[in-house]
């Protein structure tokens, strides 16, 4: 089944400001599930000491990264669950990588647990933003000018 985010693949983001988004979930069958997230480098490497937990404390309305716990849902088969996250994280020009995990016995274990889906948003700062943006642009002049020329040579 599904785990699924409401932003772009690619987000700008400055380390240390909130990150506000929709997670959503969705069960193959029913058990007891919890979503773990960690950080890696632009070549999908895990950076050490980043794994967190998604946190819903009893009576908040959003869920936040944790570095020590995490919430767990006893969902049913097919159950689609929404989860509004507000998540600060120390880093940027990172990829958060985000896992629907389903627990095997009564305490969450990563030896133990299924990975059920994955998904990956890319935090990348402002400068790097602005980079991409004119790298981008320029590559759409680049081919502009590339199809002028080729028209005034076939005509």
């Amino acid at each position: 089944m599904t785990i699924a985010v409401d932003l772009l693949s690619s987000v700008t983001y400055t380390a240390g400001e909130e990150l506000a988004f929709r997670m959503t979930t969705t069960v193959p069958e029913t058990g007891n599930y919890y979503v773990l997230g960690g950080l890696y480098d632009s070549n999908f490497n895990f950076i050490p000491g980043t794994l967190f937990g998604v946190l819903l404390p009893s009576g908040e309305i959003y869920a936040s990264n944790s570095q020590g716990q995490m919430t767990t849902w006893a969902l049913l088969e097919g159950e689609t669950e929404e989860i509004e996250c507000k998540f600060v994280l120390d880093r940027t020009n990172v990829l958060v990588g985000l896992f629907l995990m389903k627990m095997a016995g009564e305490e969450a274990s990563l030896d133990d647990d299924e990975q059920i889906s994955s998904t990956t948003i890319a935090l990348v700062g402002a400068e790097e933003a602005v980079t991409i943006e004119v790298t981008s642009a320029l590559g759409a002049v680049v081919v502009v000018g590339m199809m002028a020329m080729m028209i005034k040579t076939l005509g």
